[in-house]
Parts: structure tokens; C-alpha cells; sequence
């Protein structure tokens, strides 16, 4: 069970990460439906090559398609047009609280979807970890007046991950993490190409330089493909609930990254935040057992 949560919580730094990068080179003048492109597309060589390497098969079965195009079409299309959507308008902590909301849809939407028991323990460990995650944003004063704009793509981003974790669900059982993962990227891809070609002047206009070139390959090797092929194997190893559960530890690690590349200040609130936050998952890992005469 250590190397299960090693993993969600490696998974969890990625993109907890990737909201400062992405947002670095959206301000760069890249378009959000070009920098998901190229995600995809780099992503998608990289875990072709990955699966090669463990020798998968890349064969899934006819009546599993639709199942595949929906997963790919809630997640990364509608997901990432949401998330990076709504990094045009507010702050990528901001983002990231939204974005830490999503278990708590997840744990409820999963008991009327595919019939999950819904524990108390885990709505309780949710409502702790978001209380925590309101403390740390309003202790480092990024609450700002939230877009119009910015709040329907970030409603977009919650129902998406919804979807994405029911359709998710039934294909781990049947099919190995990374081959999901691939062509998970390789449609979404092929979902993105009319946009960039009907818009995409940007990618060759933007000044490329060797940081934004490693902010891409992070966001393309590490968040689009490593980190949801952990993602999955997490769920499919303690399921939907308590892996979402994790999420909530993404704007922490957000506000962690923003504090070592400078664009946020230490204050004593960020660290009361960090332990409830962490108090409120373990709340919400924990096995309640009744005790019988």
C-alpha cells in the first residue's frame, strides 16, 4: 500500500506543478487549445514508447470504443479546455481550489453512477481538506474576484473529471493503465488537430526558449502521460474515492512551488493549512469498523 499512495502523492506534486508552468507559458502567448495539442501529441510518443518497453498490447475491442471516446472526450478535451480556459482569467492557486473541490463530486456522483458506498468518514475528510485549502488561499491573498468566464470553465473542468472517473472506472478493470493512458492522449490529439489547425499561427510565433521547452516536456511526459497512468493505477488499486481524495493536496503544492519560484511569500496561515489539509486525508483514509457483541 506505501508504493500506492508514493504514487498518487507523486502524481499530486506533478500537477500540482503544472498549473504554474502552464500558466507561465499561456502568458508566453500560447493558446490553450495549442498547448493541450502538443501535449497530447508529445505525451501520446512517449507512452507508445512505454508501453512498447513493457510490451503491451495496444489492441482494445470494438465495443469498447465509444467507451474510449467518451473517457477521452470528458478527459483531456473538456477537462483541459476548462482548466487551462480558466488560467486565462484567475490565478493558478485559484484554479487549483476548484480543482481540489472535484472529490467531493466525484464521492457523490460515484454513489448514484455506479453505486459506491459513500462513507462518512470520506465526506468528512473532504469538507476538512477544503477547509484547509480555503485557509491557505485566503492566507497568502490570492482571493481575487472570479470571471464569469473563469467560473463556467471551471464548472466545465468539475463535471468533465466526474465523467472522466465513471468511464475510467469500468475500462482499468479490463485494460492495463498505460495502454489507457496512450490512447487516451492519442485521441485527444486527434480531438484537438481541427482547432490548431484552424488556429495554431501562435505555436511558431511564440519565442521559444529552452525554459518553455522544459515547462512543455514537463507538462507533456510528467502530467499528461506519467502522472495519469499512476492516477489510474491508484484507482485501480483503492478506487475512485479515496485516489480523488488526494486532489486535495494540489493547491498546497501549488502554493509550495509558487513560495520556491518566488511569486508567493511564507506566511504561518500556509502552514496551518498544510497540516489540516493532510489531517482532513487522513480522516478520510482511515477504516471505520463497528465493533459487534
Amino acid at each position: 500500500m506505501i508504493g500506492v499512495y508514493g504514487a498518487i502523492i507523486l502524481t499530486m506534486i506533478i500537477w500540482g506543478s503544472s498549473f504554474v508552468f502552464t500558466k507561465i507559458l499561456l502568458t508566453a502567448g500560447i493558446l490553450p487549445h495549442q498547448l493541450i495539442f502538443l501535449r497530447t501529441v508529445l505525451g501520446s510518443i512517449a507512452l507508445y514508447l512505454a508501453n512498447k518497453i513493457k510490451k503491451n498490447s495496444l489492441k482494445i475491442e470494438k465495443k469498447d470504443y465509444k467507451k474510449f471516446l467518451l473517457l477521452t472526450l470528458f478527459e483531456p478535451f473538456l477537462y483541459f479546455i476548462g482548466e487551462n480556459g480558466a488560467l486565462l482569467y484567475v490565478s493558478p492557486t485559484l484554479v487549483s481550489l476548484f480543482i481540489a473541490m472535484i472529490p467531493l463530486f466525484i464521492q457523490i456522483s460515484m454513489f448514484f453512477l455506479a453505486k459506491e458506498k459513500l462513507k462518512s468518514n470520506q465526506i468528512l475528510g473532504t469538507i476538512i481538506t477544503i477547509l484547509g485549502i480555503i485557509l491557505a488561499i485566503s492566507g497568502s491573498g490570492k482571493i481575487n474576484e472570479i470571471s464569469l468566464k473563469g467560473l463556467v470553465l471551471l464548472l466545465l473542468t468539475i463535471i468533465a473529471a466526474v465523467f472522466y472517473n465513471y468511464y475510467l472506472l469500468g475500462l482499468i478493470k479490463k485494460y492495463h493503465t498505460l495502454q489507457i493512458v496512450m490512447w487516451q492522449t492519442v485521441i485527444g490529439a486527434i480531438y484537438f488537430l481541427p482547432f490548431v489547425l484552424f488556429r495554431g499561427k501562435e505555436i511558431f510565433l511564440m519565442q521559444w526558449n529552452v525554459e518553455y521547452i522544459l515547462y512543455l516536456l514537463i507538462l507533456s511526459i510528467l502530467a499528461t502521460g506519467v502522472a495519469y497512468a499512476l492516477y489510474s493505477f491508484s484507482i485501480k488499486k483503492i478506487g475512485v474515492n479515496k485516489t480523488s481524495i488526494f486532489t486535495n493536496l494540489i493547491p498546497i503544492i501549488t502554493l509550495i512551488i509558487s513560495i520556491i519560484m518566488g511569486t508567493e511569500r511564507f506566511h504561518y496561515m500556509k502552514l496551518l493549512s498544510v497540516v489540516i489539509v493532510i489531517f482532513g486525508i487522513y480522516i478520510s483514509q482511515i477504516e471505520i469498523t463497528k465493533k459487534r457483541r
